[in-house]
């Protein structure tokens, strides 16, 4: 029972993401649009990864860089480890 309920509030949430697109629209301010681009997933799967995810992708994919100390390891250490899996490093972050 309580996994039908964690499936289904997911559904609902990835409908409102979807809803949510068609009303408010994106206006093009986010700094690293272009990065989540390469994912090639629609927009308002992609608006889950903005601002601080962009930057938790990266450092699955690439390992830290200057300016990114702040964000700890186990959230890209977890989504590294699903590419494995999932090849999608988005799909993985959500999926994590």
């Amino acid at each position: 029972m309580v996994f039908i309920l964690f499936v289904v509030s997911r559904l609902l949430i990835a409908f409102g993401a979807f809803l949510a697109q068609k009303i408010v629209p994106y206006m093009g301010f986010f700094p690293y649009k272009e990065i989540l681009i390469d994912y090639h997933l629609p927009s308002w799967i992609s608006a889950f990864a903005s601002f601080d995810g962009v930057h938790y992708l990266l450092i699955a994919r690439q390992g830290y860089s200057q300016w990114e100390q702040a964000f700890f390891p186990l959230y890209p250490l977890f989504i590294r480890i699903l590419t494995f899996i999932i090849p999608n490093y988005l799909i993985a972050a959500l999926t994590v």
